[in-house]
């Protein structure tokens, strides 16, 4: 459930600066603190410097700027801010986790934690397959949905550790999260009828029309690129004379290469 709670009395909030959303981050709040109503109540005053879009727990969205409105929530990088057209969302930790040094943490509930974090996973994949739909972003898209840490990489974000610092410790990693969101927002298309169509069109910006040597010649073929695999549009291969066709009896795909006779 998304719930809001704009914070009326920050300063972020009161500048009111206007972006045009071009990706999102998400953070790791960095204390083991489970309740973003601890942050929103403490973050809505004047002189607090930091503000962002939301904060997630393990049930729920808590909506603190409206979504256009451009947050404080990465500092910058050597190249730049992606406080500048990115959305950031806060993910609460778990009370049982310890900081010792920089994120490094002991935990003294190990079930506790991982099930907290596997939860605030969950809520959060949601979320942003919301986003992304309302606002045409392809999740798989390079640099789309990255993580504090890796907008630090990228050159756009201070130098934090999160969120990977507490996924990795419970075996999840932002690979993943980036292809649960694509897959959450296919599961989310509710006519069949178009659902070919909607899949395409959230992949559409990583189409490319690229250069591929077929039977001896270089021929434009488009493809899509997700993560380590390349994905081929069937249709170019056909107009170079692959035969391509289905079973349904056997529910498979027919593919034949047409070999030239010299």
């Amino acid at each position: 459930m998304i719930k809001r709670h704009y914070l009326t009395n920050n300063d972020c909030y009161k500048q009111g600066r206007k972006m045009i959303i071009k990706g999102l981050m998400l953070h790791s709040v960095g204390c083991n603190v489970e309740n973003p109503m601890n942050f929103i109540n403490s973050w809505n005053k004047s002189g607090v410097y930091k503000c962002v879009h939301a904060f997630i727990d393990e049930h729920d969205v808590y909506e603190t700027l409206p979504h256009d409105y451009r947050a404080w929530h990465c500092g910058k990088g050597e190249k730049g801010s992606f406080n500048d057209g990115y959305m950031g969302v806060e993910m609460c930790e778990p009370s049982s986790i310890v900081y010792v040094s920089g994120s490094s943490f002991v935990d003294k509930d190990v079930e506790h934690t991982k099930n907290f974090v596997k939860n605030t996973y969950k809520v959060a994949v949601e979320y942003f397959a919301h986003l992304c739909s309302k606002y045409c972003l392809n999740p798989l898209a390079k640099n789309v949905i990255v993580s504090h840490s890796e907008g630090h990489r990228l050159g756009y974000a201070s130098d934090h550790g999160d969120v990977e610092h507490l996924w990795n410790y419970v075996g999840l990693s932002m690979n993943q999260f980036r292809k649960d969101v694509f897959y959450t927002m296919v599961k989310n298309i509710k006519d069949e009828s178009t659902k070919k169509e909607s899949i395409v069109k959230i992949l559409s910006d990583c189409i490319i029309a690229e250069n591929m040597l077929i039977n001896g010649e270089m021929s434009k073929i488009h493809t899509i690129k997700v993560e380590n695999y390349n994905y081929v549009k069937l249709d170019d291969l056909k107009n170079l004379g692959l035969s391509v066709g289905y079973n349904k009896a056997n529910k498979i795909v027919i593919i034949n290469f047409v070999v030239s006779k010299v």
